[in-house]
């Protein structure tokens, strides 16, 4: 009866320290990110897009350093409604575009691009981790059809985020930028392992209180 009450009073114990400590850290305020720090899911993945398209720009960049001819833009695969937004970029860095045939071309074939919310680890400083994955091929050919640049490219980016930021950045226009968050619940984030801890060490203490009242009865 003596060993029996001793264990409830550990698990008690254990217990309501465990879980005021959890209350506490989740009543801690947590500041967001500041404005200028969060990228809309859209202008993340078009940075991943540009990211990718470095080498063939400057390749253009580097053949016609004055009188450059315009360029086509031939777009394919995935993330359709971003080709808008590259084209808007690449003008910006000096590219001339067009849509007729007598100039280069630059065709882009997305393979994958994808943007998920995940919760982040447990130390982490916000709740939600960011995953940005873009994978495509592209083919730079000048006017009268030689090639300049082709290869793949695969950009991967990560970062943190509160919830309430995490659903600030959305645009519900495409399912690709208005992903799904991941609860983020007291139980589990706090409660769970401080349940778990506290099994672990009544198991421990269990172990060697039978070994000791084993050998006091020896």
């Amino acid at each position: 009866m003596r060993t029996a009450s001793h264990i409830t009073s550990l698990l008690v114990g254990l217990m309501l320290v465990g879980a005021g400590v959890s209350v506490s850290r989740a009543q801690a305020p947590v500041l967001p990110p500041a404005e200028e720090a969060l990228s809309s899911h859209h202008d993340a993945l078009l940075g991943a897009l540009m990211s990718c398209l470095d080498v063939p720009v400057e390749a253009w960049s580097e053949a016609y350093e004055s009188g450059r001819p315009e360029i086509a833009l031939d777009w394919g695969g995935a993330l359709p409604f971003m080709e808008a937004s590259v084209s808007a970029e690449l003008l910006a860095v000096g590219l001339q575009l067009s849509q007729g045939a007598a100039g280069g071309q630059l065709r882009i074939d997305v393979d994958e691009g994808s943007l998920v919310y995940e919760r982040a680890p447990r130390r982490a400083a916000e709740p939600l981790e960011r995953r940005i994955r873009v994978g495509l091929r592209y083919t730079l050919t000048q006017p009268g059809g030689g090639v300049l640049a082709s290869d793949s490219c695969l950009e991967t980016r990560s970062d943190l985020h509160t919830r309430r930021g995490a659903a600030s950045l959305a645009d519900p226009r495409w399912s690709v930028t208005n992903p799904d968050i991941p609860q983020t619940g007291f139980w589990r984030r706090y409660l769970q392992p401080t349940v778990l801890v506290a099994a672990a060490a009544v198991g421990t203490y269990l172990f060697f209180n039978l070994r000791s009242d084993r050998a006091d009865g020896g």
